[in-house]
């Protein structure tokens, strides 16, 4: 896990928290705890592995994680709220992608983001 530095911002007098590549947070919404993350400082959006997405009657549904993560619970979550886009990935397929919003827990504060919602299969095929 990566230490939490503060620094003072000399021109604006505001103090700025730096993190590392790596870190452990929650996703206090979602139920999963202790999670561990990559951070991506070029990202505007974060990505969370996913399965069993689908969409009825409007609503996303869809399980976080795979099942062979420690972390992995079976419940489902239910989006009425979601984005669903069309995205030419890094290895030049386009998939039809979701992003939904969420809440993150890091270094104790709370901060509302936007998380696409990757299908394992393509995550596992990438890393």
């Amino acid at each position: 896990m990566t230490v939490k530095k503060n620094i003072l911002n000399m021109k604006t007098n505001q103090v700025k928290t730096i993190i590392g590549r790596t870190d452990i947070v929650d996703f206090p919404k979602l139920e999963l705890f202790g999670i561990d993350i990559k951070v991506d400082s070029g990202a505007y959006t974060s990505s969370f592995h996913c399965h069993h997405m689908r969409v009825e009657n409007g609503v996303l549904k869809c399980q976080f994680l795979d099942p062979k993560h420690e972390k992995y619970h079976e419940k489902y979550f239910y989006f009425k709220e979601f984005i669903q886009k069309n995205v030419k990935s890094s290895n030049g397929i386009i998939e039809n992608r979701f992003i939904v919003e969420t809440q993150i827990l890091i270094f104790n504060e709370i901060h509302t983001i936007g998380l696409w919602l990757i299908k394992i299969n393509y995550w596992m095929s990438c890393h």
